[in-house]
């Protein structure tokens, strides 16, 4: 796995970064291979080139259909809470050996399309919206993740979230991009202990040092109080301390987290400087 960044001086207007996954298709055997829960996470432009992101959780069973479709969306700084939505995938002709096919959603009204591609058939997926700029869809580049032990609907609690998580969050303000990264500390009971990430907007550097409160239904949507004064974030778990943040603010800010292992000083997870020489 790696990641690549388009660095060509000779088009300096053409930019983007993404990552390269190893494939893992040995165990594909059609498209029940992949029933099971995930949690998701995207982010994209919708129709006027503003940012838009979101995270959701779904259920696949073994013919495809997609339901129990939950998801928080937030389009330049507009949010939709626990939209509901719908779906099936399907399989292409060469699914075997490319791990592609197709999904279609549908979320109220709007009925949108998707490339996906398997990862690993028992842990990850990737998809990109297909739809036509002239529809009104947002485009989205989505990953898919399915707990490690098929977490089922009613699987998630207070406890998912124990220890220590590292989160990388992204996003567009109005004054430029806005990144972090950091780390979150949780209880098991219902307590952020810390929240801290090193903050770069627009070239400003801040660290922010918060703590607060969650609350994990069994659906893995977790709602947070009290970290900070401005709006509240959501996260979506695809695992014990594993799964995708998608914020209410203006600056759209969406990203991952997973647990943060290793270590010997201290826990969680404690870390010594010999670690890193």
């Amino acid at each position: 796995d790696l990641r690549f960044i388009l660095a060509d001086s000779t088009h300096p207007q053409v930019y983007g970064s993404g990552v390269i996954k190893a494939q893992a298709l040995s165990s594909l055997a059609g498209i029940s291979s992949l029933k099971g829960n995930y949690g998701m996470g995207f982010f994209g432009v919708d129709p006027g080139g503003n940012r838009s992101a979101g995270a959701g959780a779904f259920a696949a069973d073994v013919s495809g259909n997609l339901t129990s479709g939950i998801e928080d969306t937030n389009d330049n700084g507009t949010v939709a809470s626990q939209v509901a939505f719908t779906g099936l995938w399907v399989a292409d002709a060469d699914f075997a050996t490319t791990g592609r096919g197709t999904i279609t959603l549908n979320v109220g009204t709007n009925v949108l399309d998707y490339a996906f591609y398997v990862v690993n058939p028992k842990s990850e997926l990737i998809a990109v919206q297909t739809d036509a700029v002239s529809s009104g869809a947002s485009l989205s580049l989505v990953s898919m993740l399915q707990p490690k032990a098929n977490v089922t609907g009613g699987g998630f609690s207070n406890a998912s979230l124990n220890g220590s998580t590292v989160m990388e969050l992204n996003g567009m303000s109005s004054a430029g991009s806005d990144v972090q990264l950091g780390v979150g500390q949780f209880d098991g009971q219902g307590n952020i202990t810390l929240f801290q990430t090193d903050e770069n907007k627009a070239g400003t550097h801040t660290v922010n040092t918060l703590t607060g409160t969650y609350n994990v239904p069994t659906n893995g949507r977790v709602t947070v109080a009290g970290l900070g004064t401005g709006p509240q974030p959501v996260f979506y778990l695809a695992d014990a301390n594993r799964g995708f943040f998608i914020g209410t603010d203006s600056s759209v800010t969406q990203g991952s987290f997973e647990p943060q292992t290793g270590g010997t000083d201290s826990t969680p997870p404690g870390f010594s400087l010999p670690q890193f020489l």
